[in-house]
């Protein structure tokens, strides 16, 4: 998994910032942030209320990563 600590959820410094904030500031809301792929599955879990998820990906192979019920 690409690092510096999980890059941060796998997308830009910036946004990992806002996104624990939001979870910070808003503990009773759940915040699922699904992201691009990195080739790799991976899952972050930094605090209860903030999940991010990444796909895996393998070029021109489109696969359903998983199915989320709302």
């Amino acid at each position: 998994m690409n690092d510096d600590n999980y890059l941060p959820y796998f997308s830009s410094k910036e946004i990992g910032d806002a996104l624990m904030s939001f979870a910070v500031d808003e503990p009773s809301i759940d915040f699922l942030v699904l992201c691009g792929h990195t080739h790799s599955e991976a899952e972050y879990q930094p605090r209860a209320n903030l999940i991010v998820k990444v796909g895996k990906a393998e070029y021109n192979k489109p696969a359903i990563q998983e199915i989320i019920t709302i």
